[in-house]
């Protein structure tokens, strides 16, 4: 089904949205989706919400320590993946599910910000200092 969405009554605010063969006035609460990037709709959990972490490994090495903290990270902010490729020397983590998926992500220093890079979606999770820190856990969290 194609919706078109077009401009607002200028009486009651209400947009106009063209359906098949019909036009429809519906309340206007939702425009801002219209003109939203695809990102901000994106969950900023590092571990897919109703998942459970099974195991996780920074460089292959095991962290059961370190599993509640990834369970409720949240990323600062997502975007697109950025099309520079890492440099070797940055923490990667691998986080594995209980239903069997694998999730990793690189560790990369973005100026004063960390960014966990996922390639399977492709995208970059923006994390403040403290927050790489923790997720870390005794890895070095100054990565280049």
């Amino acid at each position: 089904m194609h919706f078109d969405i077009g401009t607002t009554d200028a009486f009651n605010g209400d947009r106009y949205v063209h359906v098949g063969d019909k036009i429809a006035m519906v309340p206007d609460r939702f425009s801002p989706f219209l003109i939203a990037a695809p990102a901000s709709e994106l969950d900023r959990h590092l571990v897919p919400r109703g998942s459970v972490l099974a195991s996780l490994k920074i460089d292959g090495i095991e962290q059961p320590q370190l599993i509640e903290t990834w369970n409720v990270a949240l990323a600062d902010r997502i975007s697109v993946r950025g099309d520079t490729s890492p440099s070797d020397g940055n923490p990667a983590v691998e986080l594995q599910l209980a239903d069997g998926e694998r999730v990793v992500f690189q560790f990369i220093r973005n100026g004063a910000a960390t960014v966990a890079r996922r390639d399977e979606p492709a995208l970059d999770y923006l994390l403040s200092p403290e927050q790489a820190t923790a997720l870390l856990g005794d890895v070095d969290a100054s990565v280049q």
